[in-house]
């Protein structure tokens, strides 16, 4: 158990060590543009499922319970979940007809 909330804790503290160096870096102009676009879609995409995998792990955590509506972990993983998926797949499962596939 302490080495599931370490590695969630780690996980979590990589992706902010690695959106913030990205801003700082965008911030200071270090890189060319080409490099910065890269380095944030990295960034971004690192992030997304570190916060994925530690939602999902914090409901294992919890046995399950955090799973369902009226426990609080459920939120943070059903927004994680929602919030990092591509708009095309969003609409297709909501029924969106304004919505393009990629």
């Amino acid at each position: 158990m302490q080495g599931k909330l370490a590695d969630m804790y780690t996980t979590a503290a990589a992706a902010r060590s690695l959106v913030h160096a990205t801003a700082r870096a965008a911030d200071a102009h270090a890189a060319s543009p080409r490099r910065l676009r890269r380095d944030c879609a990295a960034a971004i995409l690192f992030a997304a499922e570190a916060a994925t995998r530690v939602a999902l792990d914090g409901i294992q955590v919890l046995g399950g319970n955090g799973y369902i509506n009226e426990c609080a972990p459920a939120a943070p993983s059903h927004a994680a979940c929602l919030r990092f998926r591509p708009r095309s797949e969003l609409g297709r499962r909501h029924g969106d007809p304004s919505v393009v596939p990629l």
